[in-house]
């Protein structure tokens, strides 16, 4: 799957971060002009590959630094939340940053098999997280399966591969949270259960409830 072109994901939460183009600019002026000089098509192809490349290998080890980070942030003795200090620093919303450890997490944990991680990094982000999402929400895919997802031409073939498998039985290791109609938050792991607090889904205002809904799908947290 080379040919997605939502090379980074954002959220509107993101924000920008100060950097200098100038140099990059230049480099670029240059190519351009030598491949006109010389007539190379074949000088422009490969520098255009080389950046793409250049994304995916910078997304992939975005989501291994934060997956990381978080893991060792109370040793790092940072003292503000982690988020809340990388959403400070950075610009990247909580949601965009839950999303990059997702993705790694789910190489950390081995959670693909081995014969097709290498082939799904080499995918855009954006079709890395829905795969890391599923695998959150407990779907335990078939080796068939695997192969698919793997061979999936472009996003909205993964994404219809993954609505299939989604009827399935979650895993028996799967984690899954769900949402009380009272408001509480319930988390299963191993049949064993855990109260993980409450949302205040009985405030009829819209911007809560705007607010409940992107909590519940970026944590991929079902409803009763």
């Amino acid at each position: 799957m080379n040919n997605g072109t939502d090379i980074e994901i954002i959220t509107s939460m993101d924000q920008s971060v100060y950097f200098e183009m100038e140099e990059s600019e230049r480099e670029v002026d240059r190519i351009i002009a030598q491949a006109i000089q010389e007539k190379d098509s074949e000088l422009v192809l490969t520098t255009i590959v080389h950046l793409v490349a250049g994304f995916r290998k910078s997304g992939l080890c975005l989501a291994k630094l934060l997956y990381e980070a978080q893991k060792c942030w109370l040793v790092l003795d940072a003292g503000d939340n982690f988020y809340d200090m990388m959403f400070e620093r950075t610009g990247i919303s909580t949601t965009t940053i839950d999303r990059y450890i997702s993705v790694w997490s789910m190489y950390a944990q081995k959670d693909i098999p081995e014969d097709f991680q290498q082939r799904i990094k080499l995918f855009p982000m954006k079709n890395q997280i829905p795969i890391a999402k599923a695998i959150e929400q407990g779907i335990d895919f078939t080796p068939e399966q695997w192969e698919s997802l793997s061979m999936a031409p472009d996003n909205s073939s993964l994404l219809a591969e993954i609505r299939k498998a989604k009827g399935q039985e979650p895993r028996k290791n799967s984690l899954t949270i769900t949402l009380k109609r009272g408001g509480s938050l319930e988390m299963y792991y191993q049949n064993t259960k855990y109260d993980l607090g409450w949302l205040n889904t009985e405030d009829t205002n819209e911007i809560v409830q705007k607010a409940i809904s992107r909590i519940l799908a970026g944590a991929g947290i079902r409803r009763e």
